[in-house]
């Protein structure tokens, strides 16, 4: 645990802002880099995609002003989603985001903060729920795409991998701060944090769930760059992120329950709940979504109710 960085006269650099802040920058780059990866799919004449590293082009036939487009191999495809388009919808979503966060983990842990209100304005003590972060931020880029003409699904996957990456950078940021920690255990690795506004007390050696979540991340990230099915789908690299996340959540968050994620119903913290409703709709979507099209309208005459 370090908590602070670095300290120029009276100015602190917090662990936690400044690994958030890196976190962010690098998925958003990260996700400016590669959207035209992740977006769009570039089809040969009989319909299979075409490996190769994407490379961005210009064309200005027809109307003469250049449209985004990205090659694949010799082949050249109309990009879904830019990079300037990427960074537009970050930086206006942030603020959602950071609300988004503080919030829910304020409404989360109110028994706490009545003791100390003034512990809500402490933001460099740590303290973010990344559910609720992303869903401040989804809410606004949903306004966001209905303004701009952008395919929800195809901004999706276009972040969903640099969201990750700057998910495994931020984490890093809890585990120096010291908050988002697990339960007391014995193990080797186990870690002692310092408890914010408890005379300078320290917990026993804990679970480290940052440092696990982090490592999922990067595991989720590394499965996102090598996925490459025969054609991709708008929607699919934003599925499987959903169900890796969520998969990866729910066996990460028993190590948190009762230490820094509050018990909410039936043993559940609100992570849990989140992810055992999100988990089995992503894989149904996905599974829908890679179904072929007659496959779907044979399902769909099949469960549709008769006239």
């Amino acid at each position: 645990m370090h908590p602070v960085l670095f300290r120029v006269g009276p100015f602190e650099a917090h662990s936690y802002f400044v690994l958030m802040y890196a976190g962010y920058l690098v998925g958003l780059g990260f996700a400016r880099r590669t959207a035209p990866y992740f977006t769009a799919a570039a089809e040969s004449e009989d319909g299979e995609a075409l490996p190769g590293p994407a490379e961005a082009v210009s064309d200005t036939q027809g109307s003469g002003s250049a449209r985004p487009f990205f090659r694949i191999g010799n082949r050249v495809t109309k990009r879904a989603i830019s990079g300037a388009q990427v960074s537009e919808a970050a930086w206006s979503s942030l603020l959602p985001f950071v609300l988004g966060g503080r919030l829910m983990y304020c409404a989360l842990n109110l028994p706490a903060l009545r003791a100390d209100p003034m512990e809500i304005l402490r933001v460099w003590h740590g303290g973010f729920s990344l559910v609720g972060g992303v869903a401040g931020a989804a809410l606004y880029a949903y306004t966001y795409c209905r303004r701009k003409g952008v395919s929800p699904a195809e901004l999706t996957d276009a972040f969903a991998p640099g969201v990750t990456l700057g998910g495994a950078i931020g984490r890093l940021g809890c585990l120096l701060g010291g908050c988002c920690y697990g339960v007391p255990c014995d193990l080797p690795w186990a870690v002692s944090f310092g408890a914010h506004g408890q005379g300078g007390e320290w917990t026993p050696p804990c679970h480290p769930t940052q440092l696990y979540e982090s490592l999922a991340d990067l595991i989720i990230l590394s499965v996102l760059c090598v996925y490459r099915p025969p054609r991709r789908l708008p929607g699919e690299i934003g599925l499987l992120w959903m169900i890796l996340y969520a998969a990866a959540r729910l066996l990460i968050e028993p190590f948190r329950s009762g230490a820094t994620s509050p018990v909410l119903v039936a043993g559940l913290t609100f992570p849990q709940i989140v992810c055992f409703a999100l988990l089995p709709i992503a894989l149904w979507s996905l599974i829908r979504l890679r179904l072929p099209a007659g496959s779907r309208r044979a399902q769909n005459q099949a469960i549709a109710p008769p006239a």
